[in-house]
């Protein structure tokens, strides 16, 4: 009965003992062509490689490319319904360890979020 019919395996389980071949998936970098817009957080330096350590709340140093400016890419994004901001919180003597990047696809946004920890965490 239902003891039985648990212990089934499942048709892709079965295909894959019989030494069968799954089709890959499509190559996904093909949704990447005509990225044109990018907002990017980035961790400004001093004396080479020393991070530089923002006042508290300061938003988080921002490089764009395929817009005019940061503004307008911001613009482009709010359309979209994405807001960024990244500021740096009351840690004393460590920068931003968070970052963010926007990017416009063409037929989709692509957002990331990323949450640093440690001592190396704002690269």
């Amino acid at each position: 009965g239902a003891a039985a019919a648990a212990e089934e395996a499942s048709p892709l389980s079965a295909e894959l003992d019989a030494g069968k071949q799954l089709s890959p998936v499509a190559d996904p970098t093909g949704s990447f062509e005509g990225t044109h817009k990018v907002l990017l957080g980035v961790t400004k330096t001093v004396h080479g490689s020393t991070p530089l350590v923002e006042s508290e709340f300061k938003e988080k140093f921002v490089e764009q490319s395929g817009c005019d400016s940061e503004s307008a890419a911001r613009s482009r994004f709010l359309k979209a319904g994405v807001a960024i901001s990244c500021a740096k919180g009351r840690k004393p003597g460590t920068p931003n360890q968070d970052n963010f990047f926007v990017t416009d696809c063409g037929k989709f946004l692509l957002c990331c979020v990323a949450d640093g920890h440690g001592s190396a965490g704002h690269w």
